[in-house]
């Protein structure tokens, strides 16, 4: 796997309906009529407050597709200069905050979102690096769908997962390939993370491997722990590595 300086795709997990049910309730609401922005946005932070794994919720929609009025909301609380909606509701040290998305319309930079609405289809961005404010560099991971309406796709929405659990500033920073799963685990916990990227429970993998299910709670504190992850959904997604979607369904990371 070759890993590009900004970010990669890789094919979206099955159990991972998050960003799909948010993007459906935001087209679902533009339908009825519902575009206050301020509504919408306090969906997206009620929705990060139900979900203490995720570093980040957010929404970009394309020009003028909410609601027309852009123009009126320009540099307003949580947008940028064009008025685009596009906020980003982070979990930081200080509580919940909420910022506009950044570079989303730079090739590379905004791949987090281009490539969802070009592709038109649910994304999982392979591991990619963010440089916080304090300098420091953390690592997340973003899972993405793009939001229809009326047959059009008019925007996305998405969530971040930090890997190691640090909070970080969308501003991506170029990185080195990563090791992958493969790399780092052993063959049993490489078999163990298969099933957890299938959404199976301890016992029931224990089951499949013929191994009690402790033995299958040991496994994963050791994969927690090579991989630099804190729970089981970022394990998913660190999962989704080129030899466990060969296994699964025979698909591979380079499309």
């Amino acid at each position: 796997m070759v890993f590009q300086p900004a970010v990669q795709t890789l094919p979206i997990i099955a159990d991972s309906g998050v960003s799909r049910d948010l993007a459906n309730c935001l087209s679902s609401l533009k339908a009825l009529g519902v575009t206050d922005r301020r509504i919408l946005s306090d969906i997206l932070r009620t929705t990060l407050e139900r979900h203490p794994e995720f570093w980040g919720v957010w929404t970009i929609w394309e020009p003028n597709a909410l609601d027309g009025r852009d123009c009126d909301f320009a540099n307003h609380e949580g947008h940028d200069a064009s008025g685009r909606y596009a906020p980003l509701w982070k979990r930081t040290q200080r509580g919940l905050c909420l910022e506009p998305n950044v570079g989303y319309d730079e090739p590379g930079v905004g791949d987090y979102y281009l490539i969802p609405i070009r592709q038109q289809q649910e994304v999982t961005m392979a591991p990619y690096e963010y440089l916080p404010a304090d300098g420091r560099k953390a690592v997340i991971i973003s899972q993405v769908a793009p939001i229809f309406f009326q047959g059009r796709c008019v925007g996305v929405a998405g969530f971040d997962i930090p890997v190691k659990g640090h909070y970080v500033n969308r501003r991506p920073v170029q990185v080195a390939r990563p090791r992958t799963a493969e790399e780092t685990l052993s063959k049993r916990e490489r078999e163990v993370l298969l099933w957890v990227s299938q959404g199976k429970s301890n016992s029931e993998i224990g089951t499949i491997l013929g191994i009690s299910p402790h033995t299958v709670k040991h496994h994963m504190e050791k994969i927690f722990s090579k991989l630099g992850v804190e729970n089981r959904h970022a394990a998913m997604l660190c999962a989704l590595q080129p030899f466990i979607q060969h296994q699964a369904d025979g698909t591979t990371l380079n499309r």
